[in-house]
C-alpha cells in the first residue's frame, strides 16, 4: 500500500511542480515561498509524527497555496484548485482567515501548520522590498497572533523548539529553490 501511495504521491508532485514554475513567472519575487512553505509545514509535521498521507497531502497543499497567485483571465481555475485542496491556507482560529473562513473547531491540523509555515515564511524571508524578520521579532510576531487567536499556540511552539535547525534549512532551500528557477526560466 505504501509503495502505491509513493508513485501517487511522485505523480501529483510532477504537476503540482509545473503549477509552481507558473507561479515562479508570474511572481518571480516569491520564487521558493511555496516550496519554503511546504518544507516548514513538512518539518512541523514531522515533529508531531502526522501519518504519511497526512504529511504528503499537506506538501502539496502547501506547494499549491498561493495558486491564485496566477492572475489572469484564464486563472479561475487555478483559484478553483488553491480552493479545492480541503486546507484553508490562510487560516486564523478566530474565523477570519481565507478562503473558507473556518474558526478553530473547524480548522483541521494541516490548515494549522499550514497557516503558521506561511507566516513564518513570509516574515522572515526578505522580498525584494524588504529584508526578512530577525527571529527574536519573528518570534514576536508569531506569539502575537497566537496569543490574539490568529494562530496555534501549540504549532507555534513546535516551530520555537526546532526554529534554527528549520530556518537554515529552508534558507538553504530557498537559495537552491531561486538558483533552480534562474536555471529553468533561462532554458
Amino acid at each position: 500500500m505504501e509503495l502505491d501511495q509513493t508513485s501517487h504521491f511522485t505523480n501529483l508532485y510532477t504537476l503540482v511542480g509545473c503549477l509552481t514554475k507558473a507561479i515562479d513567472l508570474v511572481s518571480p519575487e516569491m520564487s521558493g515561498h511555496h516550496r519554503q512553505v511546504a518544507y516548514l509545514s513538512h518539518k512541523i509535521a514531522e515533529a508531531l509524527d502526522v501519518s504519511f498521507e497526512t504529511d504528503r497531502s499537506l506538501i502539496v497543499a502547501a506547494l499549491i497555496h498561493d495558486v491564485g497567485a496566477i492572475d489572469s483571465d484564464e486563472s479561475e481555475p487555478f483559484r478553483r484548485l488553491e480552493q479545492g485542496n480541503n486546507l484553508d491556507q490562510h487560516a486564523r482560529l478566530d474565523g477570519k482567515g481565507y478562503p473558507f473562513k473556518l474558526d478553530a473547531r473547524n480548522l483541521s491540523m494541516g490548515s494549522r501548520i499550514m497557516a503558521v509555515a506561511d507566516i513564518f515564511s513570509a516574515i522572515t524571508e526578505d522580498r525584494p522590498y524588504r529584508k526578512g524578520m530577525p527571529k527574536q521579532k519573528a518570534i514576536a510576531v508569531l506569539n502575537d497572533l497566537a496569543k490574539n487567536d490568529g494562530i496555534s499556540p501549540y504549532i507555534c511552539l513546535i516551530l520555537f523548539k526546532n526554529y534554527d535547525d528549520v530556518a537554515c534549512k529552508r534558507k538553504n532551500a530557498s537559495e537552491k529553490a531561486v538558483s533552480n528557477f534562474e536555471t529553468w526560466q533561462c532554458h
